[in-house]
């Protein structure tokens, strides 16, 4: 019985390995939207240059650079959520929450005001259209929902359809944000095809999740 009980161990040590401790769901934040951001950037300058003046468009109208910033900043903060989760038994801290309700507010009424007082955004134009405006911000955001799916089939996140969605939500939003830069502004023209595939990649993310799931 000592032997068996000794090959067991033996065998228990030659055959599993100690797992690496996750990083602080700061750190994993961090690291994912600085990757996805600089992806996104390098592959949309590659298709295509940003437009022209848009520096200037930032400092001149507060309305755009705000909603960029926004964006932006809601896809740190979802990854945050998601990631505090992780742990069974751990809690999502609540002002990361309310955070992220106040930032999403914040950009649904900058999209708001932009349509329906134009004055405060810049005026619209066709400089810097890109034809695939709508393809591109699918395929960046598919590209950083298919890393976030490879980083819950490892066990880096908890099954949900509420991370589902975030995941989807995150993954548009940061090529949507970009778009607005890169591409020509127009307030309809982001709206149909910068933002609403960040729905579909939404409906996407969940089905994804689920179907890991099982």
């Amino acid at each position: 019985m000592a032997m068996d009980k000794e090959q067991f161990i033996r065998e228990l040590v030659e055959q599993h390995k100690p797992r690496r401790p996750l990083l602080s769901p700061a750190l994993r934040t961090l690291v994912w939207a600085l990757i996805v951001l600089t992806g996104t950037v390098i592959l949309t300058i590659l298709v295509q240059t940003i437009r022209p003046g848009c520096c200037a468009q930032l400092a001149r109208y507060p309305l755009l650079l705000v909603e960029v910033l926004t964006a932006l900043l809601i896809v740190p903060c979802a990854a945050y959520v998601c990631f505090s989760g992780t742990v069974p038994g751990a809690r999502v801290p609540r002002g990361a929450r309310i955070t992220l309700w106040c930032l999403s507010a914040l950009l649904l009424g900058c999209l708001a005001i932009s349509c329906a007082h134009t004055q405060l955004s810049p005026p619209s134009s066709e400089t810097g259209h890109r034809h695939f405006c709508c393809i591109e911000v699918l395929l960046y955001g598919g590209l950083a929902l298919a890393g976030f799916l490879v980083m819950a089939r490892r066990g880096y996140l908890r099954f949900s359809s509420r991370r589902g969605a975030l995941m989807g939500l995150m993954a548009g939003l940061m090529p949507a944000a970009i778009m607005q830069i890169a591409c020509m502004y127009n307030p309809s023209h982001a709206l149909v095809f910068h933002y609403a595939p960040t729905a579909l990649l939404v409906c996407a993310g969940i089905v994804a999740l689920r179907f890991l799931r099982r």
